[in-house]
């Protein structure tokens, strides 16, 4: 009986983290890679698992006879809706189509992954009801499941993705569910016919896997029976569970956010924080402690203070940044989830204690991707969840504060102004002694908001304290500039943080730390292509050849960013822009005037531009600049071979696919070559580094990489035989389809 449930929870596990990545997979392709459509799916994912925890719970209050035929039922009802397919129609224009995500996870998933969150609580209370007084704890079958959601969230992406078309991943899920069916619809049967006794109240809580293998003569003696913490305080409990699952759930979606605006939208790395997560979960539910609670009390002033610091950084050594991120998130997280584990009730209200962990999960989630954005426009809903952390462990309600006279808190409580003194002292330090301090921003964001931070995290002793001292630090900081470039618009949408600065001579459009173009505030300068798409650049020398041959009549941009593509318009032309976000149109036109003055008559088409480009006609472009960025680089499945065919059947005979590959953490240039020659096609790469000259014109010239990609060498004119041009003809790399991409292939080394 313990094999059977152990392994029916394991690969029900599986199953559930195995459908996360990939219908997370399947929709990111239609709102162009977005870090926030795998957030809104974790948002779905959590709610979904509150539904199937609520439904375990009322369920289990009936007799076996009744529970086992209603989920039967249920399991068949559920695998009408398969396979996993994205059903639903195409997405809206919107800046905000989280409403639409969600719809489209509930119709193409919902009762399949609401059927899978049933399987623990669910097996657990069956197991509960057995009349075998042996068969062990049923919390041995929580450590089966987190092994096999292990399994399913690391072998997605590092077996499933490289090796398997999406096609092939949804018919293989359906087999999988088929056969989870049947062990489901077994362990119902065998529970039916060895229930007898009610769950007992004193079967030990911190039970593990190790009780499904182990005999009974050699196990370690168990712990004694937990008091049932329903007993005293039944909803300061149940609102402290609440709390303390949903403070993990929020800092592991903030932490998402960041590295999918930073680095690169890919689920790979997005798995990193909810593999993290789950982690913390099993060593905290561990039947043996693996990690010292009074280590993790230690760590946890240091975790939240550093989050404070990483929030408010400058986004220098991105990788070593990363790293520290979730290290601080596995320490918060671990103490939140070890606090579950010693307060976890007794077999008979296991059901109750998932449902509001579950509910905790959903809470944050909901607040996190629903809440935050609509009421903070820098992403505080991160520091302050880390914050949060500090009313909920006991040491907060316990503090030295506590037990002193009510002048005396008064007089600790406003110490905590101090780091906010400090933040101000040294700016007009910083600002006095300008001349004598290095330019470097590094060393500017350690001279002001090391001696606060320091402060904060000195309050140590008094969490409440130091919450509150750091939480004065992240308000102050928001106020901070590191270099010349003040803020003139800041605003959030679905697809991240955008702002608008000005140095003095340039105006900047930053989506999170990604440069989406620049324009100098000189009237002479006004049409002057900066940052990635300089006349001395490939872009410049690729529409000067073009213009050159007469060739630079009909030409259409994937990505709009700050219109900076437009400084090479000329009259007669015909410019076509195609951009997911109507916020960017909306800055490009407010802030920028490259559309107004160099491109008057240029459209602007909203919407993803696979979509778009499949109702243009047939040659419609002389040149197409694939220029479209999630995050720090083109999204997937712009780069497929699919996609490549509709381009080239958009442009004409002549026609140039120019596409911009810059990216610090992938190499672009073997795939889209690899690619391209599947279709018949050659390209060229060049990487350009800005000149002398050119950074006179302006700062804002940046390095950039570009493939040109054409039917044949001679439609490249003069830049086939240019030596700054090179051939990839003879490189290899991975041909990307719709149905296929592997984004471990082309890191770079």
């Amino acid at each position: 009986m313990r094999i059977l449930f152990s392994i029916t929870a394991l690969f029900g596990a599986f199953l559930l983290f195995l459908v996360e990545p990939m219908f997370a997979r399947m929709v990111l392709p239609l709102l162009g890679g977005a870090p926030a459509v795998w957030n809104t799916c974790l948002v779905f994912y959590q709610c979904a698992l509150l539904v199937g925890y609520l439904y375990a719970h009322g369920v289990g209050r009936l007799a076996l006879k009744l529970q086992v035929p209603l989920q039967f039922a249920l399991l068949v009802i559920a695998g009408i809706a398969l396979p996993i397919a994205v059903r639903g129609g195409a997405p809206p224009a919107s800046a905000n189509p989280v409403g639409w995500v969600l719809w489209i996870l509930v119709i193409s998933l919902g009762l399949p992954f609401i059927v899978l969150a049933t399987t623990g609580p669910l097996l657990q209370r069956w197991f509960s009801m057995s009349s075998d007084s042996t068969k062990g704890s049923p919390y041995s079958l929580f450590a089966a499941s987190n092994v096999g959601s292990f399994l399913g969230l690391f072998g997605y992406p590092l077996l499933v993705e490289p090796t398997l078309r999406v096609h092939t991943q949804s018919v293989g899920w359906t087999v999988g569910y088929g056969v989870y069916a049947l062990l489901m619809s077994a362990c119902g049967v065998v529970a039916w016919r060895t229930a007898g006794v009610a769950p007992s109240a004193t079967v030990p809580a911190s039970a593990g896997l190790v009780d499904s293998i182990v005999p009974a003569s050699r196990r370690p003696e168990k712990e004694p029976a937990p008091i049932d913490p329903l007993s005293d305080d039944p909803w300061g409990t149940r609102l402290r569970w609440l709390g303390l699952a949903a403070v993990p759930a929020t800092l592991m979606m903030s932490v998402t956010t960041f590295i999918g605006t930073d680095i690169v939208s890919v689920p790979l790395l997005w798995m990193a924080p909810l593999a993290i997560y789950l982690l913390t979960f099993v060593l905290a539910f561990a039947e043996r402690r693996l990690i010292r609670l009074d280590l993790v009390v230690w760590l946890f002033p240091a975790a939240v203070t550093l989050i404070v610091v990483l929030v408010m950084a400058p986004p220098v050594f991105p990788v070593v940044m990363i790293v520290l991120h979730l290290t601080a998130f596995f320490i918060i997280a671990m103490a939140c989830h070890l606090e579950l584990a010693a307060t976890r009730p007794p077999a008979e209200s296991l059901t109750e204690f998932y449902l509001w962990l579950s509910a905790g999960g959903a809470v944050g989630g909901l607040f996190n991707a629903l809440i935050a954005p609509l009421i903070f426009v820098n992403p505080f809903e991160y520091p302050l969840a880390a914050l949060s952390a500090c009313l909920l462990l006991p040491q907060a309600a316990a503090s030295g504060a506590a037990r002193r006279s009510q002048l005396r808190q008064v007089v600790a409580y406003a110490t905590t102004a101090v780091p906010l003194l400090l933040v101000i002292a040294d700016l007009y330090f910083v600002q006095a002694m300008s001349d004598y301090l290095p330019y470097d921003t590094f060393t500017r964001y350690v001279i002001i908001f090391g001696p606060p931070c320091l402060v904060g995290f000195a309050m140590r002793s008094a969490p409440l304290r130091m919450g509150i001292a750091l939480a004065t630090v992240v308000v102050a900081g928001s106020f901070v500039r590191f270099d010349n470039r003040r803020p003139v618009h800041l605003e959030r949408s679905f697809y991240g943080v955008h702002r608008v600065l000005f140095s003095g001579f340039e105006r900047v459009l930053l989506n999170g730390t990604t440069n989406h173009g620049a324009q100098s505030v000189d009237p002479g300068l006004r049409c002057e292509p900066l940052t990635y798409y300089s006349r001395g650049g490939p872009v410049g020398q690729l529409f000067t050849m073009l213009k050159a041959h007469d060739r630079l009549g009909r030409i259409g941009v994937v990505g709009l960013g700050t219109a900076s593509m437009a400084a090479y318009a000329s009259p007669g032309q015909s410019w076509t822009f195609f951009e997911i976000n109507p916020v960017i149109e909306r800055l490009a036109r407010q802030s920028f005037t490259y559309l107004a003055d160099c491109a008057p008559d240029a459209k602007v088409v909203i919407g993803d531009a696979r979509l778009k480009l499949t109702s243009q006609p047939d040659g419609t472009f002389d040149v197409l600049v694939l220029d479209a960025f999630s995050s720090d680089s083109i999204p997937v499945h712009l780069l497929t071979r699919e996609a490549m065919d509709l381009y080239f059947r958009t442009l004409g005979p002549g026609g140039v696919l120019a596409v911009h590959i810059s990216n610090r953490f992938l190499d672009l240039a073997p795939v889209v070559a690899a690619t391209g020659r599947e279709s018949g096609l050659t390209s060229v790469v060049q990487l350009h580094a800005p000149s002398a000259t050119q950074w006179i014109i302006s700062r804002e010239i940046s390095p950039s990489r570009w493939v040109l990609v054409v039917r044949g060498r001679a439609d490249l004119g003069e830049l086939a035989t240019d030596t700054r041009w090179s051939s990839l003809d003879g490189t290899d790399g991975p041909v990307w389809t719709d149905d296929y991409s592997n984004v471990i292939g082309v890191l770079k080394r």
